[in-house]
């Protein structure tokens, strides 16, 4: 009787790892049979189930394809070392930058309208982001209140870029320049397109 019933609580527990009352009743049931020291590994086995697990019903994150975040001038707990290559193409070189980023994300993709690839004036490709309207007014209060601190702007786990705030940008625009070829800007904007239409 007692092993059909240890047999019972071990499927109920392995079918329902995440629930208290299962996980109760098997361990009363192992006191009860004079296995204190059973009862204390079902509990911290279920101890680290729930904190390891997310509920099967939970939504998934959005991924974070397009951030904002801060430059800071040093290494810090909550900053990140990312390096930004920039192609010099009149001597055929790259160099490379290392620069510690915030982790917290200020705009992600949630706050972007669009994505529009252009040319600038010296005929460099540059990628013209448009805000949603509640994203112009996040945009607007970042550079307000970030001025003269450069801001990184990070591409599918890249830095594409990190110029320093010279004024508030309120017009709901911004633009994204880099060393990219053509290829590289047309893919870009196609997965930032993509990214916001998610």
């Amino acid at each position: 009787m007692a092993y059909a019933a240890d047999f019972a609580f071990r499927q109920a527990c392995a079918l329902c790892p995440s629930s208290p009352e299962a996980v109760k009743r098997y361990t009363d049931f192992l006191k009860n049979q004079n296995r204190a020291a059973d009862a204390r590994l079902v509990l911290d086995m279920a101890e680290q189930f729930k904190s390891k697990s997310a509920s099967p019903f939970a939504p998934l994150a959005k991924a974070s394809f397009f951030q904002m975040r801060l430059v800071v001038d040093a290494p810090a707990d909550d900053a990140e070392k990312m390096i930004r290559l920039e192609k010099i193409p009149a001597v055929g070189q790259v160099r490379q930058e290392e620069v510690y980023v915030q982790k917290s994300v200020l705009l992600d993709q949630t706050a972007l309208q669009s994505a529009q690839l252009n040319t600038g004036p010296q005929g460099d490709r540059q990628i013209e982001i448009t805000f949603t309207s509640a994203g112009r007014k996040e945009f607007a209060k970042v550079t307000r209140e970030h001025l003269h601190q450069r801001l990184a702007i990070i591409i599918d786990g890249k830095l594409m870029t990190a110029p320093a705030i010279q004024s508030e940008i309120s017009g709901g625009k911004c633009q994204i320049t880099g060393s990219f070829s053509e290829a590289e800007a047309k893919a870009l904007t196609a997965k930032l397109n993509a990214a916001i239409a998610r």
